[in-house]
């Protein structure tokens, strides 16, 4: 992928990039197989890098459509990015909205990766504490190929948000418990010089992973295609793995399993049961 540097941005020239039939891939899950204790083993093991250990604060899943803006990426490669998404998402009932809309992923391919992650950082200071408190110090430093912060609020089921401002916890009341783990905004920095030995596809499929699971900050899974944040590209997978195509099947489910506490279990489970 050849990557042109003109003033603050960086274009990406002419290429193919084949969109890969995920969709057919996710629609062809079974929920139906059993899970083996060894997948079921190595499905915790992802499960944990993915999203931590901490398993009462549910998993985070977009509700509203998609909103994408993209800096630094020339109009081709940002319009093969969201036919991706959007392809992605599809069979997850995740839509992309194409029009004029409020964003809620943003993504800057960037020349000084620190300083433009310390900048939204610092702009978006009390959001993103709101939202995530523990990853504001982690994304504002910007040491891998590709980093990101993901917001998500737990809310009930009629969608309030039960958050303390500033702190991140959960309120201790019974009255205000949350059923679901909403996805509300991300934020991708991707170091346009690191990208440059970066295949189209490859990089694509890791920026689709980064937007719909919403992985905690450095959750990094060995088997995944997130490995190309802080791998080099050879040694990264070279699109959705089995893995990661399982977990966002899975994902697509668990708005059936209304307890937080319990919808983890339930993505593991049904992964397991895919990777057999």
């Amino acid at each position: 992928m050849a990557f042109v540097s003109t003033g603050k941005s960086i274009l990406i020239g002419s290429f193919l990039v084949a969109l890969l039939p995920l969709e057919a891939s996710i629609a062809a899950q079974s929920a139906d197989d059993a899970p083996a204790s060894e997948s079921f083993a190595a499905v915790r093991t992802y499960s944990i890098a993915l999203l931590g250990r901490y398993r009462d604060t549910g998993v985070p899943r977009w509700e509203s459509p998609l909103c994408v803006v993209q800096y630094g990426l020339d109009p081709a490669g940002q319009k093969r990015f969201v036919d991706r998404l959007a392809q992605v998402g599809k069979p997850l009932h995740v839509a992309v909205d194409r029009g004029k809309c409020k964003p809620n992923v943003t993504i800057v391919y960037s020349s000084s990766p620190a300083a433009d992650a310390a900048d939204i950082a610092t702009r978006k200071a009390d959001y993103i504490r709101d939202h995530r408190p523990d990853g504001i110090d982690r994304f504002r430093a910007a040491t891998d190929a590709i980093d990101w912060i993901a917001l998500a609020l737990p809310t009930t089921a009629e969608g309030y948000r039960v958050v303390e401002a500033g702190s991140g916890r959960l309120p201790n009341s019974h009255i205000e418990r949350p059923t679901r783990s909403v996805a509300v905004e991300t934020f991708i920095i991707v170091d346009a010089a690191k990208a440059r030995s970066m295949a189209p596809a490859q990089l694509f499929d890791c920026l689709t992973m980064i937007t719909l699971s919403s992985p905690r900050i450095g959750g990094i899974p060995d088997n995944s295609v997130l490995q190309l944040a802080n791998e080099p590209p050879a040694k990264a997978p070279p699109e959705m793995t089995p893995e990661d195509r399982a977990y966002l099947t899975a994902l697509g489910s668990i708005a059936k399993q209304p307890d937080l506490s319990h919808q983890r279990e339930a993505i593991e489970t049904r992964m397991a049961g895919i990777l057999g």
